[in-house]
């Protein structure tokens, strides 16, 4: 039974993880989108052919160090506080975690490159913007698939007769 369990773990992080990352170049394409249809309206450059991709591409890249580096690091501290407190209060830290964290990168990189500090809040707020959309499709898949994964534990250990394991 605590294989099973370690392994809906394991499966739940991996699919936020990996829904985390596909709403970086989901959100790069829709954004893309949004440009062409104003430089169409208000009779701008469009840009070059590869502009979209080159975006999406970007966004994949970038996407897939803040799922690594902030949100799988922000939901598991998340996930601790829940389990030491046993409070809905997983997912606000969570997110809070995951700005502290962005915040944390953001202004590190800014003052290794020397940038001025109003064009570092600046990156920190767009950063902070694009992220937040992957961060909360991270919490909802691992929280819900972990309700799963424990109503399921619970069902078995019923069944066998055996007390009911903590998720």
């Amino acid at each position: 039974m605590k294989i099973f369990a370690g392994l809906g773990h394991v499966a739940r992080y991996a699919a936020g993880a990996g829904l985390s990352w596909l709403v970086f170049p989901v959100e790069a394409a829709l954004i893309y989108v949004v440009l062409l249809v104003a430089s169409g309206l208000f009779g701008l450059d469009p840009g070059g052919p590869l502009a979209g991709p080159t975006a999406v591409l970007l966004a994949t890249v970038l996407g897939t160090a803040v799922t690594a580096l902030v949100t799988l690091p922000a939901v598991l501290f998340g996930d601790l506080v829940a389990r030491r407190t046993r409070s809905a209060a997983a997912p606000v830290t969570a997110v809070i975690g995951g700005m502290v964290l962005l915040a944390a990168y953001v202004w590190g990189w800014g003052i290794a490159v020397q940038s001025p500090p109003s064009q570092t809040a600046i990156v920190w707020g767009l950063v902070v913007a694009l992220s937040v959309l992957p961060l909360l499709a991270f919490l909802v898949v691992t929280h819900s698939a972990g309700a799963v994964v424990a109503l399921i534990t619970a069902a078995v250990a019923r069944r066998d007769g055996k007390p009911k394991l903590r998720r």
